[in-house]
């Protein structure tokens, strides 16, 4: 029997904060083919200086100048390694960092492949106009073999800088459904909304609380939950500012973060997921809600306009507009029985097209075509 080819897969830690981890966290549980071995490597900062900021970029040159000895001698040891697929966002750090390993990859005459997590659409926009920026970008995604995106839309964005759309590939985040709940909201009662997310700026907090602000003068009956970290100390300061000047503590409960079991049983018993991001890439976050059965707000960002079908699964919202959130969840207050019998026919489609088997399927086909 000819020997498995390797696929080596570089991200933070799998026990890190963020998306890139969740996924694969899930990915390497399940995926399984008999033709490829995918193993992880770990390449930047690790978990313990994620919540030290100034202390991470003070000391990345260093782990990240470890890793690439580390990585370079993985490859030189391990024959059976056949490609190197990095798992940037479209931001600069990454960029940088990631170019330097598919260098490195094709000077070791490995496949190289790269899967962008996450898509600033303002950033694209900004290398595009820039002819030095685009002609390094162009440059550094013509050594790459594969390139897979969570958007159509991003397809597009990189056919139309003249990248071949034959090896552009196109998938979605995934979800364990292992943890989840039969226990479903109760057919009556106020609407239960819910927030799940790291707590920022960045993730719509601000608009997310001055929606519920409006809501609550409206004299609508509803209960939220916000469930997560704080990205910083300031952003905590100004959550309970907040709260505390506008009297919403009786109307909001701060769960902080959650995983696993607890937090499938905490979106289980809620109606509606709000998800008011500035940006993102295919959001895990909200998967995994609409495989709970949860009527979705969410902004019109990344791949969410290809996921979210409005009034079947969701409703979608210009992102940094808190009326519009405040309108669109005084709507699913009002036809709160519209959405709970939509429950199951949510999860179910949700369920048939994120799990975590499905998905591992789309990757098996994609390194498929690599070799």
């Amino acid at each position: 029997m000819d020997k498995k080819r390797k696929i080596l897969i570089l991200s933070n830690s799998l026990n890190h904060e963020g998306g890139v981890a969740n996924f694969f966290s899930i990915f390497f549980k399940y995926f399984s083919n008999p033709s490829f071995a995918v193993e992880h490597f770990s390449i930047g900062s690790p978990m313990c200086l994620f919540y030290r900021p100034i202390l991470k970029r003070t000391i990345y040159p260093v782990h990240f100048f470890y890793s690439i000895i580390k990585l370079l001698l993985k490859c030189i040891c391990d024959s059976s390694i056949s490609a190197i697929q990095v798992n940037p966002s479209l931001i600069p750090v990454p960029l940088t960092r990631d170019f330097i390993v598919i260098l490195i990859s094709k000077i070791l005459r490995k496949k190289t492949i790269i899967f962008f997590h996450g898509w600033r659409k303002h950033f694209f926009q900004k290398i595009c106009s820039k002819k030095l920026y685009k002609f390094i970008f162009i440059s550094f995604l013509k050594f790459c073999d594969q390139i897979i995106v969570l958007s159509n839309d991003f397809k597009k964005d990189l056919i139309s800088i003249g990248i071949d759309c034959d090896r552009i590939f196109v998938t979605t985040t995934m979800v364990d459904i292992k943890y989840f709940q039969t226990t479903t909201a109760p057919n009556e009662g106020p609407t239960k909304f819910v927030f799940l997310s790291k707590i920022s700026k960045q993730k719509g907090i601000k608009e997310t609380l001055e929606a519920i602000k409006m809501l609550r003068c409206s004299s609508e009956d509803f209960d939220f939950d916000i469930i997560g970290h704080f990205e910083s100390k300031d952003t905590q300061i100004f959550v309970d500012d907040y709260l505390s000047t506008h009297s919403l503590n009786n109307k909001i409960k701060l769960s902080g973060r959650l995983d696993g079991n607890s937090k499938f049983v905490k979106l289980s018993k809620s109606d509606v997921y709000i998800f008011p991001s500035w940006t993102e890439g295919c959001p895990t976050s909200v998967l995994e809600a609409l495989t709970t059965g949860l009527f979705v707000i969410a902004t019109n960002v990344g791949a969410l306009p290809e996921i979210i079908k409005e009034n079947e699964n969701g409703r979608l919202i210009p992102a940094k507009d808190s009326f519009s959130l405040f309108e669109n969840m005084k709507w699913s207050i009002q036809n709160i029985q519209y959405i709970r019998q939509q429950k199951e026919q949510i999860k179910y489609r949700a369920i048939n097209s994120f799990r975590a088997e499905v998905i591992c399927n789309d990757f098996s086909q994609i390194y498929s075509k690599l070799f």
